[in-house]
Parts: structure tokens; sequence; C-alpha cells
């Protein structure tokens, strides 16, 4: 073959953007929705997936099998998302949204990672509760009065039933869910608690079919 031929090139690896879930134009909202149709109403759904930033934390290292795991976990996290398989259903990635350089640190991380678009669904710090769209990263963090409370509660229970009907216009009838912060307690099927369990509880709560992926930390399905 002639090296100077564009056959000869090697094929650029394919990169996605990162969206955010909330603020997507028209023209994106149907795009997804001929993936999620595709994919017959299946995405998958990570929750806070800092598998990597884990296995550093002191309490970890403590524990080297721990350690191995979420670099193990890591490795295939960063499979899914480099996968250019068409057959990849859409990536959700609820992140914690509060602070500004670190949200950012996050989003372009993703973006180097990523083959296909991703969602991306802003979040409370440790928690799975989404931010309302006036909550921009960097917003002071206080101690809130009980008039504050209850509008935080009010904004929470919005903000998910918002999620739930966006997604359910979309096409979305099964998810299957990973990430970190997930603890089974009593009944396998019906206790679960951490951010990633808290999400779940969420999810089956609208009428999704949950199911729970291999990815999780540190209970398993």
């Amino acid at each position: 073959m002639n090296p100077e031929s564009p056959g000869s090139k090697e094929a650029k690896p394919k990169h996605g953007a990162v969206r955010l879930f909330f603020e997507m134009d028209k023209k994106n909202e149907l795009s997804l929705k001929e993936k999620i149709k595709q994919a017959k109403g299946l995405i998958r759904v990570f929750i806070h997936p800092d598998f990597e930033r884990y296995s550093g934390f002191e309490s970890i290292k403590e524990q080297p099998e721990d350690v191995e795991k979420l670099r193990q976990e890591e490795q295939i996290f960063r499979r899914i998302l480099s996968s250019e398989s068409t057959a990849t259903p859409p990536i959700f990635i609820f992140e914690d949204g509060w602070e500004s350089l670190d949200y950012q640190q996050k989003e372009e991380r993703l973006e180097r990672l990523t083959a296909n678009d991703l969602f991306l669904v802003r979040t409370y710090p440790a928690n799975p509760d989404p931010l309302p769209l006036h909550k921009k990263p960097g917003s002071s963090w206080r101690v809130l009065n009980e008039a504050e409370r209850e509008r935080r509660e009010e904004d929470i229970t919005f903000m998910w039933q918002w999620l739930a009907e966006e997604l359910k216009k979309l096409g979305v009838k099964k998810i299957l869910i990973g990430g970190l912060e997930f603890y089974v307690t009593g009944d396998k099927d019906k206790s679960h608690s951490g951010c990633m369990g808290i999400a779940m509880n969420k999810l089956k709560k609208y009428g999704f079919d949950v199911e729970i992926s291999a990815l999780t930390w540190p209970d398993k399905r």
C-alpha cells in the first residue's frame, strides 16, 4: 500500500462529548432518544464512579485487597467509556457538582475517556440527589435554617420527578446501575443504602426496571 494513501493512516480514536442532561438542546435530545430506542429502552447509570480516587483514601489504603478491587473497577469503567461499540447503551454519570474546580476536572477527565456522548447529572456532595439548576458549581456551603431545609427537600423532590419524567419521555425502561457507596442491609432486593443504593431506590420508586451492575463498591449484588 502506498504510504501516502488515506487508507494507510491509523484511524483516530473516537471521542464523544459530555452533556449536561438537564440542559440539552432539542437536537441532542432527539439523538439520545434514538440511541435509547436502539438499546431497547436500556441505559447505564454510574453513581459517583471515582474508583481510582477512592483507592487513594487513607482508610482504604489500609486494606490492600480493597485497593486492588477499586483499581480493577477503574480499569473496567474506563473500558466501558472508551468502547466504540454501537451496542453500548447510553451512559449517564451522576457526579458531585458542588465544588467548581473539582467538578471541572472530573468533566474534563470524562471527556478525554469517552468514545460516545455521556450524559451528566450534577449532584449534591456525598449524595446522589440531583442539584437544582440554580445551584451552580462553586455555590457556598453553610448550615441551613429550617425554612431553607424545607426548600431544599422540595428542590430534591422536584429534580427526581423531573429526571424520571424526562427519562420516560426518552423511552427509558430499564437501568443498569453501578458506582460507589453501595450497601446492602437485610433483604438484598429491598434494603440498599449509600449513594448508589439511594439512587437505585429512587429510580425504582418511579417505576424503572433497575438492575445492579457488577461494577459496584463495596457491596455487590
